[in-house]
């Protein structure tokens, strides 16, 4: 396939109106710089971050006496851009109670 990278002009356009519109933030405060997207668009894309959002409960598992291999607070920042290619390597490597 095609490399990511690779993409047309036109998607990352929409990548970055859709990322100024998180949660309708810029539409609703009524903001110059507020871009029209798709209204599906939108809510898949708000969708997907809420997601992503509710596993923050897991930042509070960090224990001292079983550290996880890997750290929880950056998994979440990379949630943010792929859900599951950072939350399914966090689970698996998490340490038993």
């Amino acid at each position: 396939g095609v490399n990511a990278l690779a993409l047309e002009q036109r998607t990352w356009e929409e990548v970055r109106d859709l990322s100024l519109n998180f949660f309708l933030v810029a539409p609703s405060l009524n903001l110059p710089f507020s871009p029209l997207v798709h209204p599906m668009l939108e809510g898949v894309f708000n969708l997907l971050l809420a997601w992503a959002a509710m596993f923050a409960g897991f930042l509070s598992d960090e224990r001292k006496d079983k550290p996880n291999l890997l750290p929880f607070g950056p998994m979440l920042v990379g949630m943010q851009f792929l859900t599951s290619g950072f939350l399914l390597p966090y689970l698996f490597t998490r340490t038993v109670e």
